[in-house]
């Protein structure tokens, strides 16, 4: 027999004239031999697999086999065997007699006792005859439901009266089948359920969070208990029992009604002689000396001088916790001020008043403020870039003097390290900084006004620079094109970055699409005058068809981006190979079985699981560089199967 070949696919002969095409050409084989008309005693099972699917651990599933007699001749079924753990035999009991043209039921249960997927088979065999016939068994044993609650207990300790606290819990199935949680309840008023409705169902392995509410009602410790109660469920096609194991679990609670007590000391605050423009503070304490939590929502000072620092209300104390209060005295004028402050807050004494008092005496003269330099230049700064330069303040006189304004003038000017009001003492100096960052080319000017309580007038200082053009970007070429690249595979070009003019910092480099993606350099990168920089482009395509992108670098050196254009197409792999088959039809047949193995005379497997009622078929599951062999056999109607036929060989080159 010849046979011929495409590239793309391998065409072979097999018995009952079967006929090898390749392309559009036709070889034809041998006969098909007649079937064995012995085989048409014979013993046929309704399934060639009794699969009982998911059955829980302690459980247990039954399903029925039919075996038929198709001959016309009694059959005597003289024993059944069972393997595999968990499956059994049921009925019939053997030896019996299989009536010509008969079924018999054979009734098989999977109680499985450890979680797996066990496999085995059901063996009956004939009197008289070394035939048997075998079904296989498997099913899948799960573990059943398992109900938990975290954590088991919730504690709240002391919550104030009238206020509510809340904690969270997680309820749980733990086990290998799903679990239908049908009652969740708490058997304490003073505690609230939330975040969760029943019946709700429960997959193997999930989770569902709840809320725990305290509300107390009387100052006393109570406990309770939430109790949860679920059913099991399977999804199954036949009957099966479920056992009840791990569908309860409970959560304990406890928590304590307290109310909080809100305590200041000293109940009373006086401060001595403060000079006029300046401020003196003292401390209070804040403590709660209740059984339960309490929070000041308010810190209100009724009178002149006086403010409250150190304190951001709302806070909240613990019972026995305490908390500092600063109270600043701050006059505007000479003599004696008082003033009271109120705390407020829902403790059990919702207000609390403490006395304030203080004296205020003029300052004495002030001293005066001069500055190191009088005027700063900057010279010539890149656009875009800084130049910095300090100036140092100095009291030279013998008492303090308040520096409380630094007025500045200059939109490309800025101040640093001069922190306001500023207190000179007599003989102290404070150094800080002016930046000038220019944004644009060109001249820019600016000052710095002073204003202080010194008798002389604080010193201006005069600001000045010159901001220098920027320097250029460039990308080169400024397009790509990658022409035809395979999926799953890429290609390299480059792209070069130079600088002209003056200094130029990268700081930001993207591109449109993930087909293609930049390397070779990383950010922020900064560029002499005159120095350039091969940046790769790299070409992934992920999908057939034209892809196209853009990349857009960002710098200091104008205020758009410069941009390149890449393009290129992704093509798709070559498809894989196949072998076609066809043969001519027997006349007694009414389907057929193709079978192919990997060596010369088998063994075979079979590759359609039914047979054929056509006289061609193709395989697509070869793979290149291999080599196959296959035959067929025909099929009558009684189901009897034929032996092999010739055997043909295929050889799949590589790609």
């Amino acid at each position: 027999m010849k046979a011929r070949h495409a590239p793309w696919t391998h065409l072979f002969a097999l018995l009952f004239g079967l006929t090898l095409l390749i392309g559009c050409t036709a070889v034809q084989g041998a006969p098909e031999p007649a079937p064995d008309p012995a085989a048409a005693n014979a013993l046929t099972a309704s399934a060639a697999a009794v699969d009982f699917g998911t059955v829980v651990v302690g459980a247990s599933q039954t399903l029925n086999a039919t075996i038929s007699n198709t001959s016309h001749h009694n059959i005597t079924l003289q024993q059944a065997t069972v393997s595999g753990a968990g499956f059994s035999l049921l009925s019939p009991q053997l030896p019996t007699i299989l009536a010509a043209q008969k079924n018999l039921t054979f009734v098989l249960r999977f109680a499985p006792s450890a979680a797996g997927k066990p496999s085995g088979s059901l063996v009956i065999s004939r009197s008289g005859s070394h035939r048997t016939i075998t079904l296989a068994l498997a099913g899948i044993a799960v573990m059943p439901g398992q109900l938990a609650v975290t954590p088991s207990s919730l504690t709240f300790g002391s919550v104030a009266l009238g206020t509510n606290a809340t904690k969270s819990a997680t309820i749980s199935n733990s086990g290998s089948s799903a679990l239908t949680i049908s009652q969740l309840r708490v058997n304490n008023a003073a505690f609230q359920l939330s975040g969760i409705a029943v019946p709700v169902t429960l997959a193997p392995g999930q989770s569902a969070s709840f809320s725990v509410a305290f509300i107390p009602t009387a100052a006393e410790t109570v406990s309770a208990v939430v109790s949860a109660g679920a059913s099991a469920s399977l999804s199954s096609t036949a009957s099966t029992t479920i056992p009840s194991v791990g569908r309860t679990a409970s959560l304990a609670l406890s928590g304590t009604g307290g109310v909080g007590q809100l305590a200041v000391a000293p109940q009373s605050v006086s401060f001595s002689s403060t000079q006029v423009g300046s401020s003196t503070t003292q401390s209070l304490t804040l403590s709660n000396s209740g059984t339960a939590p309490l929070q000041v929502s308010q810190a209100a000072v009724a009178g002149a001088g006086f403010a409250v620092s150190g304190m951001s209300a709302p806070i909240t104390l613990q019972p026995g916790q305490s908390a500092p209060l600063s109270v600043v005295f701050s006059p505007t004028a000479t003599g004696n001020a008082a003033a009271t402050l109120t705390l407020a807050s829902n403790a059990a004494n919702p207000a609390v008043t403490i006395s304030l008092a203080g004296a205020a005496t003029a300052p004495p003269n002030p001293g005066a403020v001069k500055a190191s330099s009088a005027s700063l230049s900057f010279g010539s700064v890149q656009a875009g870039g800084s130049k910095s330069q300090s100036e140092t303040l100095t009291n030279p006189g013998t008492t303090s003097v308040t520096v409380s304004q630094a007025n500045l003038a200059g939109s490309a000017f800025s101040l640093s390290g001069l922190d306001l009001p500023l207190v000179l003492d007599a003989g102290k100096s404070l150094t800080f900084s002016v930046l000038f960052a220019p944004s644009a080319a060109g001249a820019a000017s600016g000052s710095i006004a002073l204003v202080s309580n010194a008798t002389t007038p604080a010193p201006s200082i005069a600001l000045s620079g010159t901001g220098a053009a920027p320097g250029q970007l460039t990308v080169s070429p400024a397009s790509l094109s990658f022409g035809n690249v395979t999926v799953g595979s890429s290609q390299t070009q480059t792209v070069n970055l130079s600088a002209a003019g003056a200094g130029v910092t990268i700081s930001a480099a993207t591109v449109s699409t993930p087909d293609f993606t930049l390397s070779g350099f990383s950010l922020p990168l900064t560029l002499a005058a005159g120095q350039s920089i091969a940046v790769s482009v790299q070409f992934a395509p992920q999908s057939n068809g034209p892809a196209s992108a853009s990349a857009s670098f960002g710098s200091n050196a104008q205020a758009t981006a410069v941009t390149a254009n890449f393009s290129g197409s992704g093509v798709a792999v070559p498809p894989p190979h196949s072998v076609g088959l066809a043969w001519s039809p027997s006349t007694s047949a009414t389907g057929y079985f193709v079978y192919r193995g990997e060596a010369t005379g088998g063994p075979y497997s079979k590759l359609n699981s039914s047979p054929s009622a056509v006289t061609a078929y193709a395989d697509t599951s070869v793979l290149a560089g291999q080599t196959y062999f296959y035959v067929t056999t025909a099929v009558d109607q009684s189901g009897g199967e034929s032996a092999y036929s010739n055997e043909v060989q295929a050889v799949i080159p590589e790609p």
